[in-house]
């Protein structure tokens, strides 16, 4: 697992996306001339206050928002696990297998697809995720990546313009 951890500027970088969309990267290792080929097998993630992405990032990423309300949000209290992480540690089996029971269930009623649109170098894993989110009954999987391409949009408008000039041969 890789954490980008406190993201303030927006998050952009044509190596980082390279790297999200591969199923191997080649690089030079550090200090040798020596080139290494690795599987990308990470959970990826990254997390700020209001997060942007840049550039082609958006496509790579989705948002999980959550809205704390307060604005001192580590005051909080009411919480229904009191210590969360304690809780996850101590009941991690059990969470694990709820989660594999709702993979399961989605795979013997024969992998349903989700209405969810399937994004783009992403298709099983959006199939895969969304259906067994689906199944499960619990919507709204991708539904606000209207809004993060939206926002993360600042080369679109200038393709589009390039694209639909006329044709001058």
């Amino acid at each position: 697992m890789v954490v980008i951890d406190n993201v303030k500027h927006p998050l952009e970088s044509p190596e980082l996306c390279k790297t999200l969309t591969e199923t191997f990267h080649c690089d030079r290792i550090l200090g040798h001339l020596q080139t290494v080929n690795l599987p990308v097998r990470f959970c990826w993630i990254a997390n700020g206050n209001n997060l942007k992405v840049g550039g082609d990032m958006a496509r790579r990423c989705y948002w999980v928002r959550t809205a704390a309300k307060p604005s001192r949000p580590f005051e909080r209290t009411g919480f229904g696990h009191k210590r969360l992480k304690q809780y996850v540690l101590a009941h991690r089996g059990g969470l694990l297998a709820a989660l594999l029971t709702l993979a399961l269930a989605w795979f013997v009623a024969g992998c349903p697809e989700p209405t969810v649109k399937p994004v783009g170098s992403y298709e099983d894993w959006t199939v895969i995720i969304g259906g067994i989110l689906q199944f499960a009954g619990i919507d709204g999987f991708l539904a606000n990546s209207a809004d993060m391409y939206e926002q993360a949009e600042t080369e679109s408008s200038q393709w589009e313009g390039l694209l639909r000039m006329p044709d001058i041969s």
